[in-house]
Order: C-alpha cells, then structure tokens, then sequence
C-alpha cells in the first residue's frame, strides 16, 4: 500500500505532463513543465530520505511558480493577447498535489522523530 503523498506526486506529475502536451506557448515554458514532471516522479523514490523528499517537492513547486511567471511574461509580449485554457490550470493543480505531498512529508517525518525520542 503505498503512502498518500505517493499518490500526490503521481498525480501532481501527471497534470504537468498533460500541461506539458496541450502548452503550444513557448519551449521554455515547455522545458518547465517537463522539469516540474522530471522532479515530481524522481522524488517518489525518495521515500525513505523524508527531508530530501519534501525539498525535492518545494522545487517542483518553485518551478510550476515559474511557470506561470514566464506565462505572465508571455501573455505581457503578446499585448494581452494570449487567450487562457484550461489546460493552463494545470500546473495550478499541481501545485496544490505537490503541497499536499509536502504536508504529509513533513507529517511522516514529525510522526518519526516523535517516535524516536520516546526509545
């Protein structure tokens, strides 16, 4: 059985897959979202490395962030232009994914320490 946050990051990294498929804007933005997939399955592994794990979580967050900067960036270049899919809430979501992931982390390692001090 595996563990919540397990199923989180799956899920946050399979919204930024789909994102990174419909994204038509830019290959940066593209190399963002496939960055943000890349670290959101590479931290599944990371189990039982608990602070690493949610670092490595943070990070994804820090570039699905700068994800919507530079779509920011890129609407702003268009003069306003640049018509909103649905598809670009995506990263929204897995940003949500990534920070319930994070939260149950954080959970686990608390859980652990309080474990260790009553041995």
């Amino acid at each position: 059985m595996l563990r919540p946050q397990t199923w989180y990051l799956v899920a946050a990294a399979i919204c930024a897959i789909i994102a990174a498929i419909a994204n038509t804007a830019t290959t940066a933005m593209l190399l963002l979202l496939i960055a943000a997939a890349g670290v959101l399955l590479s931290a599944i592994p990371l189990f039982s490395r608990r602070p690493l794990q949610a670092g490595v979580a943070m990070l994804s967050m820090v570039i699905l962030v700068a994800w919507y900067v530079m779509l920011a960036v890129y609407n702003n270049d268009l003069g306003g232009g640049y018509e909103f899919r649905w598809t670009d809430a995506l990263p929204a979501v897995a940003i949500v994914l990534a920070f319930m992931a994070r939260k149950g982390i954080m959970h686990d390692e608390k859980v652990v320490k309080g474990y260790d001090r009553i041995r």
